[in-house]
């Protein structure tokens, strides 16, 4: 339930930081503890993609150091535990689909638990922190017929190593320049 996106994803593809789409449909456990089998579909420009793969955990780890927001407003709010899942993915377009590849990497996602033993997705900074992201996802894209790859980085709220293309203060807000790669003001 983590996993799956609560806001779209934000994401570029490549060094001239390409909008891609990726939207997850489903998340699914699998009998281990630690895999997610997950479907959905990728989108650049008008080129539409199926996609499919696997999260795999590699840790979780506790903080221990807990944040409470701005004026620490859930200090009170009985917050057990708080931490980062870190895993591995491997994400494959559907090879029948042009212009299709398989996305390697590394993600995180934060978490607390909450006083009723509920772990739930962190968003206690998402009002307070100009910087706040979760759901981040670093990597590749590889190209099934060329074998050339290209740096594809997404997440919810902030895109992670973005360089220059996110100048917001607040939130997420792509540079002009790059509105000619599908980040124009109505995309």
């Amino acid at each position: 339930r983590l996993i799956k996106p609560e806001t779209e994803f934000l994401g570029f593809i490549g060094d001239d930081y390409q909008r891609i789409f990726i939207k997850f449909h489903t998340v699914k456990k699998v009998h281990s503890e630690d895999t997610y089998l997950v479907t959905g579909n990728t989108l650049v420009m008008n080129n539409k993609c199926d996609l499919s793969g696997t999260i795999t955990i590699k840790q979780i780890r506790e903080f221990e150091n807990f944040h409470f927001g701005a004026d620490e407003i859930y200090r009170d709010s009985g917050i057990i535990s708080q931490g980062i899942i870190i895993g591995n993915y491997h994400l494959e377009e559907n090879k029948n689909q042009y212009h299709s590849g398989e996305f390697k990497g590394v993600m995180s996602l934060q978490w607390y638990i909450n006083k009723n033993g509920d772990i739930i997705y962190d968003r206690i900074s998402l009002m307070s922190s100009d910087e706040y992201r979760n759901n981040q996802y670093v990597g590749t894209w590889i190209d099934y017929k060329t074998k050339k790859e290209k740096t594809c980085n997404w997440g919810e709220y902030r895109i992670p190593f973005s360089g220059d293309l996110d100048y917001g203060s607040a939130e997420f807000a792509p540079r002009e320049k790059y509105y000619n790669k599908g980040w124009g003001p109505n995309k």
